[in-house]
C-alpha cells in the first residue's frame, strides 16, 4: 500500500508534505518504507521552497531517505534557486543546501542539472562549497549533463569527498583541446588531498572526446588505481581508441563489463536504405577489432552482450554475426588470466532467429577458444545466456539453448581437461533489468 502511496505521489510535493506531516503516528518501519526514496524534480518554481518546507517541519523523515533524484526538465535544465536568487540557476550552493539533509543517502541521481552560476574555486569563499560528506554514499547517477564543460564537470565531481561508484550517461561537455593539461589545471583547484577513489565506473552514450576526458581525470584524480568494475554501454563507435584509453588508465580492474546489447551501434531504419555494410561506414562492428584488452592484465570476468534484431533480413542480421565473430577475436587476444565469462545473446520476435542461432554463430569456435588451456589457463566457468523477452517464444529459446548446447558439448568431447566449463541457461523478462542487476 505504501508503494502505491508514493507512486501516486510522484512528483506532486504539496501532497508529499501533507502525506509527511500525517505519517508523525506512522511506526518507524512504515515510515523508512515510504521514504526510502525522494524525488525532487522540477515542477514550479517554488518547488525549492517547498522542500525546504518539508525538510523544516519533518527533519526526522530525511533520515529515513536513502534514495535521492534530483531530477530537471529538457526545457529548463533543471533551475532550483533560493528565493533570493534571481538568476534562476541551480548553484552548488544549493546542492550542497540540499544534500545537508540527507546524511544517509546510499544513492544519489543528478537528471538533467545545472551549475551555470557555480563560481571557480579559486575565488569562492563560501563555506557550502567545501566538499560534501556523504559516508554512506555508494552510488553517484550522472544523467544528460549540460555542455557546461569540463571545468565545471569537474567542480562538480570536487563537491564530493568521495564517490565509490559512478554511473555517468548522455555525457556532452563539449572537451577543449589539450584536455589533459584542462584537468590538470582544473583538479589542481579542488581542495587539498581531494581523493574521489572510485571503486567501479560506468559509462553509457557518451562519446570518444569525453571518454578521452575520463581517461585523463581517472589518472590525475588518482582513481586509476583504485578502480576494479568499469562498464562501457553503447559507445559511438567513430574513435574507440578513446575508449581505450580509459582501460588502460584503469590498472587494477578485475571486472569488465562491455554492452553493445541494444543496437551494436548500429542505425537498423537506415542500413535497408545505404545496402550492406562496408570497411568505411563508421557504425561497421569491425570497430570492436580495435576495443583491445591486451593492456589489462587483471581482469578477471570479461561480459559481451549480442542482440539479435527484429527482423531475419541479412542486412540487420550480418551486423550481429560480424559482432560475434568480433567478440571472439576479441577474446582470443585478450588477457590470459580470465577467470569468467559470460556471454548474453538477446533473443527477440523474429520467426527464423532459431535457424540463426545454428547457422550464424561460430559456437565450435567459441568451443575450442574456451577450453584451450594456452588461451585461457585460469578459465573456470563460461556463463552463455540466452534471453528472451517475451515468454511466447519460450519454445524457440529452448530450442536454441538445445543447438548451442549440442554444439558446445560436442565440440568439447575431444578435450578431457575441461567438459564442465559451460553453464547455460535461458532467461526471460526485462533485459535491461536483469543486466543491471548482473
Amino acid at each position: 500500500m505504501l508503494d502505491h502511496i508514493i507512486d501516486y505521489l510522484y512528483d506532486d510535493h504539496l501532497s508529499l508534505l501533507a502525506c509527511a506531516l500525517a505519517a508523525r503516528p506512522f511506526l518507524a518501519s512504515s515510515q523508512s518504507h515510504l521514504f526510502h526514496t525522494f524525488h525532487l524534480a522540477r515542477k514550479g518554481d517554488q518547488e525549492y521552497a517547498h522542500y525546504k518546507l518539508f525538510c523544516q517541519e519533518n527533519p526526522h523523515l530525511t533520515c529515513y531517505i536513502r534514495s535521492l533524484s534530483i531530477v530537471g526538465t529538457p526545457e529548463t535544465k533543471i533551475r532550483y534557486h533560493p528565493i533570493d536568487n534571481p538568476t534562476g540557476r541551480f548553484c552548488a550552493c544549493v546542492l550542497s543546501d540540499i544534500l545537508s539533509h540527507f546524511p544517509r543517502i546510499e544513492n544519489l541521481t543528478l537528471d538533467g542539472i545545472h551549475l551555470e552560476c557555480m563560481p571557480s574555486c579559486e575565488t569562492t569563499v563560501n563555506p557550502s562549497l567545501r566538499p560534501i560528506k556523504l559516508k554512506s554514499l555508494d552510488l553517484l547517477h550522472i544523467y544528460h549533463y549540460p555542455v557546461d564543460g569540463v571545468p565545471q564537470f569537474i567542480r562538480l565531481l570536487g563537491l564530493f569527498s568521495q564517490l565509490p561508484m559512478v554511473h555517468i550517461a548522455c555525457l556532452s561537455l563539449g572537451c577543449t583541446i589539450p584536455l589533459e593539461a584542462t584537468v590538470t589545471k582544473e583538479v589542481a583547484k579542488l581542495p587539498l588531498h581531494w581523493e574521489p577513489r572510485i571503486e567501479g565506473l560506468t559509462i553509457a552514450w557518451v562519446n570518444a572526446e569525453d571518454a578521452e576526458f575520463l581517461s585523463h581525470f581517472l589518472v590525475i584524480s588518482g582513481s586509476s588505481s583504485t578502480l576494479r568494475r568499469l562498464r562501457i554501454i553503447l559507445p559511438l563507435w567513430g574513435d574507440c581508441e578513446s575508449f581505450m584509453a580509459v582501460i588502460r588508465a584503469s590498472k587494477n580492474l578485475t571486472h569488465f563489463y562491455f554492452d553493445a546489447a541494444h543496437k551494436i551501434g548500429i542505425d537498423v531504419s537506415t542500413i535497408a536504405e545505404e545496402g550492406p555494410l562496408t570497411e568505411d561506414v563508421d557504425v561497421n562492428p569491425a570497430w570492436w577489432r580495435r576495443f583491445g584488452l591486451v593492456s589489462c592484465v587483471s581482469i578477471v570476468t570479461f561480459v559481451v552482450s549480442v542482440i539479435l534484431l527484429e527482423t531475419s533480413d541479412l542486412y540487420t542480421i550480418e551486423p550481429n554475426v560480424l559482432a560475434f565473430q568480433y567478440m571472439l577475436d576479441q577474446i582470443s587476444e585478450g588477457p590470459r588470466n580470465i577467470k569468467t565469462l559470460t556471454i548474453y545473446v538477446r533473443l527477440v520476435a523474429d520467426t527464423s532467429y532459431v535457424d540463426i542461432i545454428s547457422m550464424g554463430y561460430d559456437w565450435d569456435r567459441l568451443a575450442s577458444l574456451v577450453r584451450s588451456t594456452k588461451t585461457f589457463p585460469n578459465l573456470e566457468i563460461v556463463n552463455l545466456i540466452l534471453f528472451a523477452e517475451d515468454n511466447t517464444f519460450g519454445d524457440e529459446a529452448a530450442e536454441c539453448l538445445r543447438v548451442v548446447y549440442t554444439a558446445l558439448h560436442t565440440v568439447g568431447e575431444s578435450n578431457t581437461q575441461r567438459k564442465q566449463i559451460f553453464e547455460l541457461s535461458c532467461q526471460q523478462g526485462d533485459y535491461d533489468a536483469f543486466t543491471n542487476s548482473n
